[in-house]
């Protein structure tokens, strides 16, 4: 979802475009973000090993881990009911800061993405990696274009 929300605000970002159409897009845009939870779509990014804090703002509140741990800790205890023990917050940390085993070459990503882009093409569209890959160049450009879906990030 987070992704389609910021494809479509670029779309209709575009000068070309009718900008009564393009502020009425935008402002239903932003609604949609606002109702989602926005803890669960930011760790999924945070999440991502193509991503982890990459494509937020250097002033972003996900840039500490401080923060990521809080959004993490939300997002664990909404979804199973309880706080995550202390292991949690090592790992976290670890996979956060790409070390322990997390490191990208330690998890093979480059390998994995070359793989995929043999492997995964669409109809459509030549996606790489799951679309992870594609979902970093897309959400890094569009990111910083887009203060309401990067208000946390």
């Amino acid at each position: 979802m987070l992704v389609t929300l910021v494809v479509l605000y670029h779309k209709f970002s575009d000068p070309t475009l009718d900008p009564g159409i393009c502020e009425a897009a935008h402002k239903s845009l932003e609604k949609h973000w606002k109702k989602a939870d926005q803890d669960v779509f930011l760790l999924v990014v945070i999440l991502n090993p193509y991503l982890w804090v990459s494509c937020f703002l250097e002033r972003s509140p996900y840039q500490n881990f401080s923060n990521v741990l809080h959004l993490a800790w939300r997002v664990f205890l909404q979804l199973y009911g309880m706080e995550p023990n202390l292991e949690f917050h090592s790992t976290l940390q670890e996979y956060v800061s790409e070390i322990g085993g997390w490191s990208a070459v330690d998890m093979g990503l480059n390998q994995h993405a070359e793989q995929a882009k043999h492997e995964v093409c669409m109809p459509l569209t030549c996606h790489t990696h799951s679309a992870n890959q594609a979902f970093t160049f897309n959400i890094e450009s569009k990111c910083e274009s887009h203060p309401s879906l990067v208000e946390y990030g």
